[in-house]
């Protein structure tokens, strides 16, 4: 078999895709480093390069966004003239009115607040004011709110982000799942908040879709199971907000989704996860129709190469283990199908069983 085999698609094309990473860090890290979003202090705690949050804020140039100026740390309530106006500052002031709460229902109250602010016309100038603190502030709620309303703090977190500037919001999330500080929770949560950003109109991405698209899909590559589902949710919103920009990287994407669908040690959960996303992905696997057959003829050949060495081998019975990969090759050939259409659909009833290998 050739290289596209799924089950080794999480080495396909490293080195290539190793240059086109390469060639992004380097432009990645010149805009960082003129916005001072690559610097970050060494004395992180767990959430890793938060440069701020409950007790301090920066004292960056007027509270803009990701500002390049100073980057250290003072006191919350210090700091002359900037945390003067981030004490006035409206959106600064509904997120700080949330510190320490874990109540469910004011939680949810003060949620909802922030959302109908953040829809507000004026809170775009509002919350480039409030900058990078904002930010980090709302990411330090996810300590004490009831884990129920992560999600709508991720949401209201993306917003904000998207507010100020998508495309730096963009960079500044990327550059905090790469320290290696933040645990996978923290990671996925951020990753969420990203997506969030994304499909909101306000986020605006096409100036730097591409490089954005390759750190994702490399991030995928070295994802641990609990950060999956997350980097598959920021990609489908990708493919709805630039699909031109996704197309160009649908069959990365789709090797390296096959290959978690069909590896037997993923998380249920995960793998339910990569069969939503992998149908999902019906636009795409129909205009790249040639593609699609010929990933669903290299599935059906890997299992008939397992059965081939099986018979040379004599092996009357399917080892477990050999008989839950050829299981799952064939669900993956399955999901492809029902991806481009019902009509495709090569057998009707449940998914396929090892009873049916």
């Amino acid at each position: 078999m050739t290289s596209r085999r799924p089950q080794n698609s999480r080495g396909r094309n490293r080195s290539e895709r190793s240059r086109d990473n390469h060639s992004y860090s380097s432009s990645a890290s010149t805009v960082s480093s003129r916005s001072g979003i690559a610097q970050r202090d060494e004395r992180d705690d767990r959430y890793g390069d938060r440069g701020g949050g409950r007790g301090s804020s920066r004292r960056s140039g007027g509270g803009r966004y990701l500002s390049g100026s100073s980057r250290g740390r003072g006191p919350r309530h210090g700091g002359g003239h900037t945390a003067r106006l981030l004490e006035d500052n409206q959106l600064m002031c509904l997120i700080r009115a949330l510190e320490s709460e874990d109540d469910r229902d004011r939680c949810s109250a003060g949620l909802q607040t922030i959302e109908e602010f953040l829809h507000q016309p004026d809170a775009t100038q509002t919350a480039q004011r409030a900058g990078e603190t904002a930010l980090v502030e709302l990411a330090d709620l996810r300590e004490t709110f009831p884990s129920a309303m992560h999600e709508r703090l991720a949401y209201c977190h993306g917003l904000a982000g998207a507010l100020m500037d998508g495309l730096k919001f963009t960079q500044w999330i990327l550059s905090r799942i790469r320290n290696t500080k933040l645990n996978d929770a923290c990671r996925s949560w951020h990753l969420l908040s990203l997506q969030k950003a994304i499909e909101t109109e306000h986020c605006l991405l096409v100036q730097n879709g591409m490089p954005a698209l390759d750190e994702l899909t490399s991030i995928l590559e070295n994802a641990s199971s609990s950060v999956l589902t997350a980097v598959f949710g920021v990609l489908m919103a990708f493919s709805k907000v630039l699909p031109d920009v996704f197309r160009s990287r649908f069959r990365d994407f789709v090797d390296i989704l096959v290959g978690c669908y069909v590896d037997p040690e993923q998380p249920e959960a995960t793998i339910a996860c990569a069969k939503d996303t992998l149908i999902a992905l019906h636009p795409f696997w129909v205009q790249d129709v040639e593609f699609t057959k010929l990933m669903m003829l290299n599935l059906v050949e890997d299992v008939g190469l397992l059965s081939e060495k099986c018979i040379k081998d004599n092996i009357v019975e399917l080892p477990t283990q050999l008989l839950e990969k050829m299981t799952a090759i064939l669900r993956a050939v399955c999901a492809i199908a029902s991806a481009v259409g019902t009509g495709y659909m090569p057998r009707q009833g449940g998914p396929v069983s090892a009873s049916d290998v």
